[in-house]
């Protein structure tokens, strides 16, 4: 679980999210809102990143015997 309680250095109500991909859609959508980034850039760049864990968890992170 993960909870957040600032916006740009400034208290907020707490949002909790039980999921990555949840922080993920709702920080995408923050970016959007803000003006920083255009959807595609970031639904592309999210793409990357998983792809880019999915390769660390499949050959990295293996048991030690």
């Amino acid at each position: 679980m993960i909870t957040t309680a600032t916006e740009n250095g400034q208290p907020i109500a707490p949002r909790t999210y039980h999921r990555f991909s949840a922080l993920a859609d709702d920080t995408v959508d923050g970016r959007i809102l803000l003006g920083i980034h255009f959807r595609a850039a970031d639904e592309v760049a999210r793409r990357q990143v998983k792809q880019s864990a999915d390769q660390v968890f499949a050959h990295a992170f293996q048991p030690l015997d």
